[in-house]
């Protein structure tokens, strides 16, 4: 697993199957090596989705710091495994 830390730039949000969820850090550092994006990503099937976003969403209105834990995926995209957020 690759980690990242920083405050949440932006959040995307489209169809479940199409990475429904995305998170972009400040200054859009690579997620994980070999990424085709700079974005973390989690489908609405994934265990503890509505957690995840939530948690996210909160950290992003607050503008606290988060610890991402990501793996590149088959796509080629950076799928988030772990999340942790401070203060």
């Amino acid at each position: 697993a690759v980690i990242k830390q920083g405050r949440i730039e932006a959040i995307d949000v489209t169809a479940g199957p199409n990475y429904g969820f995305r998170v972009i850090l400040e200054s859009t550092p690579k997620m994980c090596e070999g990424s085709s994006g700079n974005f973390a990503f989690l489908y609405d099937t994934d265990s503890n989705y509505k957690t995840y976003v939530a948690a996210l969403l909160l950290a992003k209105a607050q503008g606290s710091t988060v610890i991402l834990h990501t793996t590149l995926d088959s796509s080629g995209y950076c799928k988030l495994g772990y999340l942790s957020v401070r203060n």
